[in-house]
């Protein structure tokens, strides 16, 4: 019988509905397509729910005249942690943006935990 070929190992993630949000400031806004079909792969493993949304209470924040910002607002007291599975290629491709953010000095307060997170991320064997 012939040898099984070997899965590409992934990696789990716990992360907040902070973290969630702030994936979509990391990704490159342009790559080739293999990227881009990954950074969408990664996009939909973290997308909220309607009902999501309404249990945590998000919304926009709105400016002084009532039109909204770039702002959002959720209750913390009422978010999940979201667990999810991300296969080695996400990963490495995570990795890959981390690394170059870290190397332009563009690593922001704002993104340290996601990013040590998402650095330190072992693979499973």
């Amino acid at each position: 019988m012939a040898d099984q070929p070997k899965l590409d190992p992934g990696v789990k993630l716990t992360v907040s509905v902070k973290e969630r949000l702030m994936f979509r400031d990391i990704f490159p806004p342009k790559g080739n397509l293999l990227e881009m079909k990954i950074i969408r792969a990664i996009e939909k493993k973290i997308d909220f729910s309607v009902e999501e949304l309404k249990e945590i209470g998000y919304a926009n924040v709105l400016d002084d005249t009532g039109n909204p910002t770039n702002r959002v607002t959720w209750d913390v007291n009422k978010e999940k942690p979201l667990s999810i599975e991300l296969s080695g290629i996400e990963i490495d491709l995570l990795k890959k943006v981390v690394t170059k953010l870290s190397d332009e000095g563009e690593i922001g307060r704002e993104w340290m935990d996601l990013a040590i997170k998402i650095d330190e991320a072992k693979k499973d064997e």
